[in-house]
């Protein structure tokens, strides 16, 4: 077992033992620190003690570290020197391990995302300084906008980390984190063991949780495997759930895949003045649980467009094909464009030039991210993204006074999650459509200020609120 000295590894923690200061590192997921093969002469997982690391272990970070022989077991390491791996951005500031998988040191960068594609020729313009304020603003900061040129290996094997870490409770079954060549022999095998026990036991919420973490992962396998088939495993289709907001704004009108069953009830908000408020509209809302980003983004999605009423730029045969794979794995698919003048039936008389080349995003419960499923140009997501932000504050400034036809309802059905209250009681007294209006003059604030997605995120600093109010 010969291995240079000070040579440095990197690998993701499979498991921690609560309360005993120690784990192990899946051998599956090392690798040289530069990102060749670990060629360490072992297949059992790396032990490592709390001694030995920077940082709490937890599940799923991804370290960097020397080993060494393992006293106590026959032909096995342990890590010792053990630091979070931050160079490679296997993990990053958003706390979405895995996240920057295409963007590693060493490969050459061969492409710039913010660059205009001829796509985008038609697109309106935009005013020159809304555009600047926007880049002020930061929007989605850990989002890398280069890629790096990867061998199919190198890229096999990042695909795997990633998965590794969405699903690092995998690695007690034995998983095969392949997403190319998958073999689950064994991951089936120790499921159904797992299963039987835990059914024997009569622990059926347990169960249930298995059987979903399983389906869970093998389901975001095969979508990053049509990913990858089209070209899509880029660290700019994997956004962290936290840069929701600034995908938003970019792309505010939303079109969803509705099940049959409850089409008839969609199609019955856009008759009824004042509708409840949907489940799925909720699930988003509650992903930043404030009133800022809550009216931010009902004011836009009040009711739930159905797919089926989409009406806008043609949908290439690619993006139709990975939606029908995609409504299979994902709780929400939708269509994000951004055609502000169907903002909804609430605005009073819109009217708007549209801007081009809508987004289609995937969204699971329970991952820290959300994919970038395609774009109508497919030319990746940055190119006119600053314009399209900076056009949806364009149509705000331009068009807040016609949110008083939000005021059409007394007590109107809106949800807020920082009070769990609708109508008055949320408003403060205000009707709904003054309380809108002085809701995008705050919004306006933050973005001169050059805060705008913290802002609706609702993580600004003590006092931020109080500096915003006095410019």
């Amino acid at each position: 077992m010969s291995v240079a000295l000070q040579q440095r590894f990197r690998g993701v923690i499979a498991s921690v033992r609560n309360g005993e200061g120690y784990g192990f590192i899946s051998i599956q997921s090392c690798l040289q620190a530069n990102g060749d093969s670990h060629e360490l002469p072992t297949s059992e997982n790396i032990f490592i003690h709390q001694d030995e690391c920077s940082e709490d272990l937890k599940v799923g970070m991804a370290l960097a570290f020397e080993v060494v022989p393992d006293p106590k077991r026959e032909n096995c390491y342990r890590a010792q020197s053990a630091t979070r791996w931050v160079e490679g951005e296997i993990v990053d500031s958003s706390g979405v391990p895995g996240f920057g998988l295409t963007n590693v040191t060493g490969g050459a960068l061969v492409v710039r995302r913010e660059q205009k594609h001829p796509w985008h020729f038609k697109a309106k313009k935009v005013d020159e300084d809304k555009v600047a304020k926007v880049v002020e603003n930061d929007p989605m900061p850990s989002v890398p906008r280069v890629e790096t040129e990867l061998s199919p290996e190198e890229l096999r094997q990042r695909m795997r980390m990633f998965m590794a870490a969405l699903y690092p409770t995998m690695f007690n079954f034995g998983t095969d984190f392949d997403v190319l060549e998958a073999n689950d022999e064994q991951l089936d095998a120790e499921v159904a063991q797992a299963r039987a026990d835990l059914v024997e036991f009569e622990m059926t919420d347990a169960v249930a949780k298995l059987d979903a973490e399983v389906k869970g992962f093998k389901d975001i396998r095969g979508v990053m495997k049509t990913m990858h088939d089209d070209g899509l495993v880029r660290p700019d289709t994997f956004i962290p759930m936290r840069n929701l907001p600034d995908m938003f704004m970019a792309c505010p009108v939303w079109y969803g895949f509705v099940e049959s069953e409850k089409r008839e009830g969609v199609a019955a908000t856009w008759e009824n003045s004042d509708p409840r408020v949907s489940e799925s509209t909720q699930w988003f809302v509650e992903q930043f649980p404030n009133d800022r980003w809550a009216h931010t983004f009902q004011m836009f999605n009040r009711r739930v467009r159905d797919i089926r009423s989409y009406s806008g730029d043609i949908i290439p045969p690619q993006i139709t094909r990975r939606m029908k794979q995609a409504l299979t794995v994902f709780d929400y698919v939708v269509i994000a464009t951004p055609y502000h003048d169907v903002a909804g039936m609430d605005w009073q008389d819109l009217e708007w030039i549209r801007q081009i080349d809508p987004y289609v995003l995937g969204f699971k419960k329970g991952l820290p991210v959300f994919f970038v499923l395609g774009r109508f140009s497919d030319s990746g997501t940055f190119p006119l993204f600053n314009e399209m932000v900076a056009d949806t504050m364009d149509f705000l400034e331009t068009n807040k006074q016609k949110l008083k036809g939000f005021n059409a309802g007394n007590s109107p059905y809106w949800y807020c999650p920082d009070t769990h209250k609708s109508g008055p009681d949320c408003f403060r007294g205000d009707q709904l459509g003054d309380h809108l209006i002085t809701h995008v003059n705050k919004m306006q604030q933050a973005f001169e200020a050059g805060h705008l997605f913290s802002w609706l995120r609702g993580d600004w600093s003590p006092g931020m609120e109080t500096a915003i109010a006095r410019q």
